[in-house]
């Protein structure tokens, strides 16, 4: 069963205009330019106060176009299907990110195209594979088999790649590149799953940012302030089909080329970087709780994780601003 993206839900202080798409809301005190567009396969908005939102949807529309895995013939298609590609600056660089984050953090990683198609959780037609399947698929996955030299990428052993653990955080860092180049005041970007928040609000105070309850929906969990930065949440309870009685989520772990089994059920990852934060969130979903004091220990990035009793962790620095709104959720 697929589902559309909504993690996150944006308030941008003040009053009077509200825009509601799919997982955003934007309350601003004066009506900023506004698109709103599909791209990456869910929902995107932006809102922008002294810049042009039509130039971010097509920034953003032009990079699905260059390595977007739902968009027929970009160049990360035509790379898998002929393993071997001239690749435009923007793609290149986003391979080579990716590969740099995995040799760091682990978890994640972009050369499991074989294993997502395999089990193609997000299509139209998702399966549990057969064993053998997996087996084979797994044995293309390594950031090792992507040869990347300049703008020549080359696939070893059957490899495939999958930006979807940071191709859109990749692409509101190129958004927030195309704010600064206007010298724009204000603007959250946001796909739901992740989102830019970008300056300083017209009130000056900070944007408020609220998670979205993984048991129910239809509801949220906790809000948070925060400054200017990246937010990205990653969770089973979105994307996932239903077989053999239970549940099958699109973030995999690549030890056994099965959906990942965690005890978590929500991260949100805050900091600096799009694709960073964008990739964190599912690193550490993957890793569950028995990981996470490596990660809210972190001076670089703040993160919020919930387990699967309602149980919220998060880092020091991020607690006092944390308002609990469900009383099913409480504090470690």
């Amino acid at each position: 069963m697929k589902k559309p993206e909504r993690r996150l839900f944006v308030s941008v202080a003040c009053a009077a205009a509200l825009m509601v798409c799919g997982a955003v809301m934007i309350h601003l005190d004066k009506k900023p330019d506004e698109a709103t567009f599909f791209a990456m396969d869910c929902p995107c908005t932006a809102a922008v106060y002294g810049g042009d939102a039509e130039a971010v949807k097509e920034r953003i529309k032009a990079l699905e176009k260059l390595y977007s895995p739902y968009e027929e013939g970009s160049e990360i298609s035509r790379l898998n299907e002929s393993g071997r590609l001239e690749l435009s600056e923007e793609t290149a660089h986003l391979i080579e990110k990716s590969i740099e984050l995995t040799k760091k953090y682990g978890g994640a990683d972009i050369s499991a195209g074989a294993v997502t198609e395999l089990w193609n959780v997000t299509g139209d037609e998702p399966r549990v594979p057969e064993q053998s399947e997996m087996q084979t698929a797994l044995s293309a996955v390594g950031y090792g088999n992507i040869k990347l030299s300049g703008s020549e990428c080359v696939l070893e052993n059957g490899t495939q790649i999958d930006v979807g653990c940071d191709g859109k955080g990749f692409a509101l860092d190129e958004a927030k590149k195309l704010l600064d180049s206007e010298k724009a005041d204000c603007a959250v970007v946001s796909f739901g799953s992740s989102t830019l928040l970008y300056g300083q609000k017209p009130d000056k105070t900070d944007f408020k940012v609220a998670v979205t309850d993984p048991f129910d929906n239809d509801n949220t969990c906790l809000s948070f302030t925060s400054g200017g930065g990246f937010v990205s949440t990653s969770g089973g309870y979105e994307r996932y089909f239903e077989a053999q009685g239970k549940k099958w989520s699109h973030i995999f772990d690549l030890t056994t080329g099965y959906p990942c089994e965690t005890d978590l059920v929500s991260v949100t990852v805050i900091g600096q970087s799009g694709i960073e934060t964008d990739f964190l969130s599912t690193c550490i979903f993957i890793g569950g709780s028995v990981e996470l004091d490596r990660w809210l220990s972190d001076e670089n990035i703040e993160v919020i994780a919930i387990d699967e009793n309602g149980i919220v962790y998060c880092s020091d620095s991020i607690k006092s601003r944390i308002s609990i709104s469900d009383d099913k959720f409480r504090f470690e």
